[in-house]
């Protein structure tokens, strides 16, 4: 699916500019990510229709739904979206199922075309035990759950979710975001969903868009904006690179599942992969400040994850602190070092070295 934006929103004291082309695979989650007051809620209401005063214009799969030159602009109902707010919005005076059943009489096709079932998809975002509650009697993560199968019951060509966990609390983020990722992956409907959260963006995104006052600085695949020098996502203190892979398998003796991806392998505890199966695909955030470097290959050590690499890049992200980018198996791996450590190591681009991750620092 191709998404094509060129919009601009004025306001008194902000303007969004944002012009945007973007591939996104069945089933795949682009996030728009930035600080508050960045535009990344205007810029998704903008493409939802939901922005009177947008101006510009928006093609999906080339098939336009707002441009200037013929003063066209499709109302929100014949954009074939599906919106998630921050709240849930539930019909509160309807039980779980009737909201769903509700859906259900305004969907476009026939339950035989559908990629996946009623009942699957009740049973994937974890719902089936609640269809006879009212909203009321749900916390938020099981709202959210809910709202987010009544939107995909309405059968979107895109569905956008505006920071569509922002109320919950760690566990209940983490679950709902797994379901999430597991439906629309089985739905093979895309998703366009803000956050600032870098956990969130991790955790269920392959792909970025980057905006900073209104304006987008970048997009693309998220660990090559995670590690780009000349990005601000370098200097936040949660800065990070991600690793993609497969789940590998479990070592009960010890409490460890392993990340294949191409020659290397990451051990995590388990426990931070008990949702996973064997062969799933795994993204796996490593903050720079949890990775050391050594120049050769440790003995009798208790790190267990430890990867050869080549120096890509280095530069200073505070003072006394310096980055450093290194490519291991072809997976780029962002360290935060000392200016000191540096000094002593003498490390050069292009040098070979040698990458540690504790196995504690995942959990």
């Amino acid at each position: 699916m191709n998404l094509e934006t060129r919009v601009s929103v004025a306001r008194r004291n902000f303007e969004l500019n944002v012009s945007l082309d973007m591939e996104l695979a069945e089933g795949e989650i682009a996030v728009v990510f930035g600080p508050s007051g960045a535009g990344k809620s205007t810029f998704l209401r903008s493409i939802a229709g939901l922005e009177p005063d947008c101006k510009g214009e928006i093609r999906l799969n080339g098939e336009v739904w707002q441009t200037e030159h013929s003063r066209l602009f499709l109302p929100p109902e014949k954009r074939r979206t599906g919106f998630i707010f921050q709240e849930d919005s539930l019909f509160p005076h309807l039980s779980v199922s009737e909201n769903l059943d509700f859906a259900r009489t305004r969907k476009r096709r026939s339950d035989e075309g559908r990629m996946i079932s009623f009942t699957e998809l009740i049973e994937g975002m974890q719902i089936e035990k609640l269809l006879g509650h009212y909203p009321h009697q749900l916390s938020g993560g099981q709202k959210q759950r809910v709202a987010i199968v009544r939107t995909l019951l309405n059968e979107p060509d895109l569905i956008l979710l505006d920071e569509p966990v922002s109320s919950l609390d760690q566990e209940a983020k983490a679950g709902v975001l797994r379901s999430l990722v597991r439906c629309l992956s089985r739905t093979k409907v895309p998703g366009i969903m803000v956050t600032h959260s870098m956990s969130e963006l991790t955790s269920v995104s392959s792909k970025m868009i980057l905006l900073s006052e209104g304006r987008m600085i970048g997009s693309g695949p998220i660990n090559q904006l995670l590690t780009h020098f000349s990005l601000p996502l370098i200097d936040r203190t949660d800065a990070c690179s991600v690793i993609e892979g497969k789940t590998g398998a479990s070592d009960s003796r010890y409490g460890l599942v392993s990340i294949e991806f191409g020659p290397g392998r990451i051990f995590l505890p388990e426990s931070e992969m008990s949702h996973a199966s064997l062969g799933e695909s795994a993204r796996v955030r490593i903050l720079a400040r949890d990775v050391s470097i050594v120049l050769e290959q440790p003995v009798q050590s208790s790190i267990l994850n430890v990867f050869e690499g080549r120096v890509l890049d280095i530069r200073e992200s505070s003072p006394g602190r310096v980055m450093v980018t290194l490519d291991c198996a072809g997976q780029v791996l962002l360290a935060q070092i000392t200016s000191k450590s540096l000094d002593q190591l003498s490390l050069k681009k292009s040098q070979t070295v040698f990458a540690q991750i504790k196995c504690s620092s995942f959990s």
